[in-house]
């Protein structure tokens, strides 16, 4: 969808993309939006000093000024996807230029911006912490009155707890919500307009095979598989509001292979492969243990079959690690919960690759590309494969893909790529969740068809409004 580009083209090959600015941009401090600023923000990605989790999109990519309003990226190779890297969000060249890199992250302009959209910064409030709790901003005076949005003003409030943020908007001090868990979204449906998007997430058990060597028993992973009721997890935590899910890709991705179902629960089964891999139950504890033989260097050990599950301290994510803890327990595996608040997770786990298995999801784009997730050359923060997977033809299968225009061979190549590692089992691919928010009945509007990202809500935010006026029109 244009925003600030009117128009772009593909070259043949598919290496070169030209986009065409719009002429009549500014930015809110009435300066013209020219191609300068795009190649000023594609060069600040670019530059490792700034830290944008956008520069492994960017790396390898030349940009060329043809005119003020004429900007080329050039591509080592074709990548079918790259048209979504210009959803990126420009910034202005003749503020930030100034900024030194090491100072980049404090900058006041972070969260006092100057943008070129239709609202712009008008005020902020922050708690004797200093931590944010609200952000409000105010419609351009700028604008044509065909181009203004209807609403005048919109203030974000940040709440410390679901329960506080539910409190104020039962009590109408807020309009809509954000992020509400599968436990509240019931009663919030009795009484208000409540939107629901299938995003294009999974949410998986994600095996780190280095830091617990028992995951690497290809039997283990089975019995671990099988052994989980997808079905009733989806009813009791997330009261049906989800999706099986027995693929790498979410449903309705190029490529999602609906016939990858997930495995049926079989405890039967998992007891049997885990006894015949030497995994015996402890007639006391329950728990199944394994003896080490004696060696010359080492005397006999009985180890207990022991995994801890990671996760954040999210509701919905605390329940399926506790629900997929129990499931484990029941065939005798002492399994463990440890949640933590997000920062702390990525901090000391997700960076470091120090977790056992990981409780967490991946979100996709407008196109399915799983490359950052499953490619060998991810395994290293600040890449995402936290499954730390490496397998040669995965990885070719990626690179191929991502240089297909045709989508039906996309397609084909991906379902190769879900069989590889279905079969290798490095991870139990568990649902895709719908996502809600909640508006009042009185903010019309709201648009959902091209939600893939919980932002992506405020797409149609400029086509709100929450009131009409009728006005009669009189024969001449």
């Amino acid at each position: 969808m244009p925003d600030v580009a009117e128009s772009y083209s593909v070259s043949d090959d598919g290496k070169r993309y030209t986009v065409y600015i719009k002429k009549d941009v500014t930015w809110q401090d009435g300066k013209a939006f020219t191609a300068d600023d795009v190649l000023f923000t594609v060069a600040m990605i670019q530059n490792s000093d700034f830290r944008s989790p956008f520069r492994p999109n960017w790396q390898g990519v030349l940009t060329e000024k043809i005119n003020e309003f004429t900007v080329v990226f050039i591509l080592r190779q074709a990548y079918a996807p790259f048209i979504e890297n210009l959803t990126l969000g420009i910034i202005p060249k003749h503020v930030w230029a100034t900024i030194r890199a090491e100072n980049s992250l404090q900058a006041e302009l972070n969260i006092k911006p100057v943008g070129s959209g239709p609202y712009q910064f008008k005020k902020l409030i922050r708690s004797t912490t200093g931590t944010i709790t609200v952000y409000t901003i105010n419609r351009r005076d700028d604008l044509r009155e065909d181009d203004a949005p209807y609403l005048e003003t919109i203030s974000f409030n940040v709440f410390g707890s679901e329960e506080t943020m539910i409190s104020a908007y039962q009590r109408g001090k807020i309009d809509g919500m954000n992020f509400i868990s599968a436990e509240n979204i019931e009663n919030i449906k009795k009484k208000s307009e409540v939107y629901s998007v299938q995003l294009p997430q999974i949410f998986a058990l994600f095996f780190n095979q280095s830091k617990n060597t028992l995951l690497g028993d290809d039997s283990v992973r089975e019995a671990l598989d099988i052994s989980i009721d997808r079905d009733l997890l989806i009813k009791k935590v997330f009261t049906n509001n989800a999706k099986a899910l027995g693929s790498l890709l979410p449903p309705g991705n190029i490529g999602f292979d609906k016939t990858a179902f997930p495995p049926k629960k079989n405890n039967d089964r998992a007891e049997k492969i885990l006894d015949s891999a030497g995994w015996i139950k402890n007639s006391v504890t329950g728990i199944r243990e394994k003896k080490i033989k004696k060696t010359s260097k080492t005397p006999e050990t009985v180890n207990p079959l022991r995994i801890v599950i990671t996760t954040s301290v999210w509701p919905d994510l605390v329940k399926v690690a506790e629900f997929v803890r129990d499931e484990w327990r029941a065939i005798g595996i002492d399994a463990i919960v440890e949640a933590y608040a997000i920062p702390e997770l990525e901090r000391q786990f997700i960076r470091p690759r120090s977790y056992e298995v990981l409780l967490f999801g991946e979100s996709y784009g407008h196109d399915s590309d799983p490359f950052a997730f499953w490619h060998s050359t991810q395994i290293k923060h600040p890449g995402l494969n936290v499954a730390l997977y490496s397998n040669k033809k995965v990885d070719s299968i990626l690179e191929m893909a991502r240089q297909e225009k045709n989508r039906d061979e996309v397609a084909k190549k991906y379902h190769e790529l879900q069989t590889i590692i279905a079969k290798d089992r490095p991870a139990i691919f568990l649902y895709t969740p719908n996502y809600f928010f909640v508006m009042r009945n009185l903010i019309r509007g709201v648009q959902t068809n091209l939600v893939v990202k919980p932002s992506d809500r405020f797409n149609s935010v400029a086509e709100w409004f929450v009131h009409t006026d009728w006005q009669l029109k009189q024969d001449k």
